[in-house]
């Protein structure tokens, strides 16, 4: 996690953000946050980054050999791995979305960078033989995709992450570190194959050495394969004492609402809610937006007595 702070601190710059034309008129939306973007390293960063990728709640570097992912205070490092894997992949953006960023570090200008264009898509080339690793931006953050090529074996992925990693029973991947959690949702495997989307059977699976893989079940090694994990958001939600969620849902516009039960006395209850507990254990419920995870509203529940929540519903 030192290299991840050092990192971090680096790019913690003053960016300017130049859209190409926009109406004389814009739109009041204070919920408006700008897309998650790429852009190739030309200073701004360490030198070991080759892209920085920044969003509203999410923000990436990614290097030749894997990628650092950071969302608020949680970080992990993913290492691509393996035995077969190529020693320098190719890294080409795409998609560009028509606007550009600017670095102002310091006060030599000649330490500026101005005008990097910004992508919506990086493509690893060659990670491992035949196989490509893709990042999209997604919602305001990034989606990884593993693109393998015709007669490649998707058994040379190889990942290694520098906290602990677990499969969950439902096919999930956590990964945990010392500042909170990233989980990644269970991969979706699938062939487009005349038009026709085929979905494959596939899971995580872990390595020996601790690394995470795919396990991969019968398929047309003829044609590509796209295997689709998606990053959900991550960290710790809690306060000084024990806090449990027993329950989660999602409402009609994504949002991700859980209950549960806590003996903290500092959850960060919202203006207009149940700022304080009223003793003993009390119940609680939050509501977490669904790009990136951001904290939306929580409220205590509950007497001086011991309540807790078990369930939840939504109409």
């Amino acid at each position: 996690m030192e290299k991840t702070a050092k990192i971090a601190s680096i790019v913690g710059f003053i960016s300017v953000i130049a859209a190409p034309a926009l109406p004389n008129t814009l739109p009041t939306n204070p919920g408006l946050n700008l897309p998650f973007a790429f852009v190739e390293n030309q200073g701004q960063a360490d030198s070991a980054v080759r892209y920085v990728g920044n969003g509203p709640e999410f923000k990436a570097w990614f290097r030749k050999d894997g990628v650092i992912l950071q969302q608020r205070e949680t970080a992990v490092h993913v290492t691509f791995a393996g035995a077969s894997l190529m020693k320098n992949p190719s890294i080409v953006p795409a998609d560009p979305i028509g606007a550009t960023a600017s670095y102002f570090h310091g006060n030599d200008a000649a330490g500026w960078q101005k005008g990097l264009p910004l992508y919506a898509s990086l493509h690893y080339e060659g990670v491992w033989p035949g196989i490509e690793v893709n990042y999209k931006a997604i919602d305001g953050r990034v989606k990884a995709e593993y693109l393998v090529a015709p007669g490649a074996r998707a058994g040379e992925i190889e990942l290694h992450f520098d906290g602990e990693a677990s499969i969950e029973a439902d096919g999930t991947l956590h990964i945990h570190t010392a500042t909170g959690d990233f989980v990644e949702d269970k991969p979706v495997l699938f062939q487009t194959v005349n038009g026709e989307r085929r979905e494959v059977p596939g899971a995580f699976r872990r390595l020996a050495d601790g690394s995470i893989g795919f396990a991969v079940g019968a398929y047309d090694t003829t044609q590509p394969l796209v295997i689709d994990p998606a990053i959900l958001f991550s960290g710790f939600f809690g306060g000084n004492s024990q806090d449990a969620i027993t329950a989660l849902a999602l409402d009609s516009y994504g949002n991700v609402i859980v209950a549960g039960w806590t003996s903290s006395t500092n959850l960060p209850a919202s203006e207009g809610a149940r700022k304080t507990n009223a003793g003993g254990v009390d119940a609680f419920v939050a509501a977490f937006a669904p790009n990136g995870g951001g904290l939306m509203w929580c409220t205590y529940l509950g007497g001086s007595g011991d309540d807790r929540a078990f369930g939840l519903a939504l109409d």
